[in-house]
């Protein structure tokens, strides 16, 4: 009989799994298998292998990676935090370029954790780039607070805070506090530590220094590895930020091709004279990850929008450049056609303004605008500056109906003796009517006020620095005016200049007849007096000079019209211009010739071809006579009436009273700091100290007579 065969436990085994995967099969033919991304659990037994395949392994690893595969499982920690594995950790050192050896008073996992770690080793918050290597840790700001002590806070038994061995014994670092002050502080675990370290020695202070003397080479040590880490993470951080620009650039000009191919070759060329500045500053365009054709896809439509808008941008100033150009070419014919125009000439800024101007200037870039362009508008050159002052007089008569209501009908508004004389509310300017039509004012702000979209318009403003003549800028100075017309007994809204002039009266200023003097002027000076010397405000500060008065003042005035013709030459801030120089303007005839012995070598013989006045200057009034008490003490006469001697313009009079009452002195002294400069140089009475030493428009004529009359007449 044969034997009977034993089943063995490998057959029974089989059996069983033969049935479980059975069991299985049936199961799965139930419910299907789920895909499963990778293979699960395949490195489960890595930390069973040969440390020799470990090593190897291991060797091509980052330290971050052996930190971060000691936090996975527990089998992984216990191979890699075993004291035996730290040839591990030093060939993954070995990976990093120019890395610090670990310190004898570190672990090479806290070692790897200190440099590559950004968690705060207090509260674990992620993001951490401040690493404190005195400390050996990386703290938060708040948690810095915490883990810190101030030096004066030790409390060490025995030693004194500021104690020199105490900041030999502890690693400190120099901080700013909460309260913004520099202090020197020490880790709280440092100073943990090093107080368990003497507390054996408690009461015995020379065994408790002899230990904080022991603590010095530990101390030195950890300095110099602060020192070794901190040089090796700038050194990081300096060839990572390298590496990314790298990255970026590529990027970028990954882009550039792209573009290139889409047919933005002609502005990606304009573009690389500035190395794509405006392109590089994208967001979507200034990552620092390669660029790829899905990325390509999603930033595409972005980065089109910003080339068009770069594209505009760069054309309109082009634009506004052609512009400037043309517009200083008319700015040279209207200098040119200023000179021989019988009567009042616009400014260049409101002869650019006019429609037949425009459509020659504003002509598209394509079309040569050179200056002989401007030719078509010589012969209607009188019809246009006639359209210019009819518009310009109309709207300054509609602006000007509340202080013309009481006129009446058979006498023209802008004719009466009231009207003479016009303030501009921006500048401050005195005007007189017609001239104060061709005032261009610039304290407009046109480089800020942009917002119209008109280019050729914003373009005019920039390159002539001023808008256009506005009547609502202009108050005329009627209160002044009509009262000087009451005084002469005349009606201010009858009366015109015309018969103020024929009146030929004379006045005298009350505020300023004090001393023994009294300063008479013709009705123009006066209201030009009030409006520099007294701000405009005091209209009822004049009288009407008497019979012996005036004549006295009129004979004076007779005698000295040659020095007074010649001294008002002189005065700055007249506008002079040099027929042949139209982008240069001159405070005085004597700049003048001084320009034209420099540039032109003319040094003697001028006329009146050799140089002009633009109209928009300021106005020229005869200067006032001082009538002076004869019993007026001539040592003490301020420095004006000094000057108004030496050109005829004063007379000592018997009927003057002396009312100084010992003020002479206080006279001089408050006249002489206001009309030293305007006396010395031949300047008007609304001459400021301030403007004299402004050197803006010396860089104008070169020749040093700029004293802050920066000028743009054109």
């Amino acid at each position: 009989m044969p034997a009977v065969k034993r089943r063995t436990r490998s057959t029974v085994n089989d059996a069983e799994t033969a049935e479980m995967n059975g069991a299985q099969s049936s199961k799965s033919m139930l419910k299907p298998r789920r895909n499963l991304r990778g293979r699960r659990g395949v490195l489960q037994e890595l930390p069973n292998m040969p440390l020799d395949i470990l090593f190897e392994v291991f060797s091509h690893m980052h330290p971050l990676d052996l930190l971060n595969l000691c936090r996975t499982s527990k089998s992984f920690r216990q191979l890699l935090m075993d004291k035996t594995s730290v040839i591990f950790w030093k060939a993954a050192r070995k990976n990093v370029d120019g890395l610090p050896q670990c310190p004898s008073f570190m672990s090479e996992p806290a070692f790897a954790n200190l440099l590559f770690c950004s968690n705060c080793h207090n509260c674990l918050k992620v993001g951490i780039k401040s690493v404190l290597w005195a400390f050996r840790a990386r703290y938060c700001n708040d948690c810095k607070h915490t883990m810190t002590i101030s030096q004066g806070q030790i409390g060490l038994p025995g030693v004194n805070s500021w104690d020199p061995s105490l900041s030999e014994a502890l690693p400190m670092i120099t901080d700013r506090g909460k309260a913004r002050y520099m202090d020197a502080k020490s880790s709280l675990r440092d100073v943990e530590a090093l107080k368990e370290l003497v507390a054996p020695a408690s009461g015995d202070v020379a065994k408790v220094r002899e230990i904080l003397v022991a603590q010095k080479p530990h101390v030195t040590a950890i300095r110099q590895f602060a020192v070794e880490c901190a040089l090796w993470y700038e050194n990081r951080k300096e060839s990572r930020s390298q590496e990314l620009d790298e990255i970026r650039r590529g990027r970028l000009m990954a882009v550039v091709e792209k573009l290139r191919e889409l047919g933005w070759g002609e502005e990606l060329d304009v573009m690389a004279g500035h190395d794509y500045v405006g392109l590089s500053r994208l967001n979507v365009v200034r990552q620092a990850k390669a660029l790829t054709d899905r990325t390509w896809a999603n930033i595409r439509k972005t980065v089109e929008e910003h080339m068009a808008i770069a594209k505009a941008a760069r054309l309109l100033v082009v634009r506004k450049a052609l512009l400037k150009e043309r517009l200083k070419l008319l700015q040279a014919r209207v200098h040119t056609w200023r000179q021989t125009f019988d009567g009042l000439f616009p400014h260049v800024r409101d002869f650019a303004a006019l429609p037949e101007v425009v459509v020659i200037v504003d002509a598209p870039s394509e079309v040569s605008v050179t200056t002989d362009s401007f030719d078509i508008l010589e012969p209607i050159l009188p019809e246009l500056v006639d359209k210019w002052r009819k518009s310009a007089e109309e709207a300054l008569e509609k602006n000007l109906k509340s202080y013309t209501s009481e006129c009446d009908g058979d006498v023209e508004p802008l004719s009466l003796a009231k009207m003479v004389l016009f303030s501009c509310q921006r500048c401050r300017a005195a005007r007189p009517y017609p001239e104060m039509l061709t005032h261009c004012c610039h304290f407009y702000g046109c480089f800020s006020d942009e917002v119209s979209g008109d280019v050729y318009h914003t373009s005019a403003n920039s390159a002539y620095q001023g808008k256009p003549w506005n009547p609502s800028n202009w108050r005329p100075v009627s209160a002044v005016l009509g009262r000087l017309v009451d005084l002469c007994n005349k009606e201010p809204a009858r009366t015109t200049s015309a018969e103020m002039d024929a009146f030929d009266a004379r006045f005298v200023c009350e505020h300023c007849d004090t001393g023994g003097v009294m300063t008479v002027m013709t009705w123009r000076t006066a209201a030009h007096h009030v409006l520099q010397r007294h701000g405009g405000h005091s209209p009822s500060g004049f009288k009407l000079a008497n019979n012996e008065h005036s004549a006295a003042a009129k004979t004076l005035e007779l005698a000295a019209a040659d020095k007074t013709l010649a001294r008002l030459d002189m005065k700055l801030g007249l506008g002079w211009c040099c027929p042949q120089c139209p982008f240069k303007q001159f405070e005085s005839k004597r700049a003048v010739t001084n320009h034209l012995a420099h540039e032109h070598g003319k040094t003697e013989g001028y006329t009146d071809a050799d140089y002009y006045r633009h109209p928009d200057s300021p106005p020229q009034f005869p200067d006032p006579v001082y009538l002076v008490s004869d019993k007026k003490n001539a040592a003490f006469l301020p420095q004006k009436i000094s000057t108004a001697k030496d050109h005829g313009l004063v007379a000592f009079r018997e009927d003057i009273p002396n009312l100084s009452r010992g003020l002479d002195i206080l006279d001089n002294v408050y006249d002489f700091g206001f009309d030293h400069y305007a006396d010395e140089y031949g300047m008007e009475d609304d001459f400021s100290i301030d403007d004299a030493f402004d050197e803006s428009s010396d860089e104008e004529d070169g020749y040093g007579y700029g004293f802050g009359f920066n000028l743009y007449l054109y």
